[in-house]
């Protein structure tokens, strides 16, 4: 009880750190533009985490099988690394929007690149 207790205090307690961390466009591009190599696994990870999750969630929301209604379609086997080129790209060329949330970007990249059939 006493572990749970910790674990409770510890998420309010970070609860509001959370906004913090939340990524912009800016940060995400200044992130991805750095050549050292932890920087690069970090934008990879990144990009890679949320293009993975927006493809997951249509399906957990509607309590279907995990890949359905996805609202990107990669082309088979298409590699992490040319996801993060894609937002890079798509990061480098809207710079107005660099103040938007990173996530949202990285929708906006993907789903411009490889949008699913209607």
């Amino acid at each position: 009880m006493r572990r749970i207790v910790q674990y409770l205090l510890f998420a309010v307690l970070l609860a509001p750190l959370s906004v913090a961390w939340a990524l912009s466009g800016a940060d995400l591009k200044d992130i991805c533009e750095r050549r050292e190599a932890t920087f690069q696994l970090s934008c990879l990870m990144y990009v890679g985490g949320v293009s993975d999750g927006l493809n997951l969630a249509p399906g957990f929301y509607r309590g279907q099988d995990v890949g359905t209604n996805e609202i990107i379609c990669f082309p088979e086997g298409v590699k992490q690394a040319v996801r993060k080129n894609i937002v890079v790209e798509y990061l480098e060329a809207h710079e107005e929007q660099l103040e938007t949330p990173a996530e949202v970007l990285i929708y906006m990249a993907l789903r411009e690149a490889w949008p699913c059939p209607e």
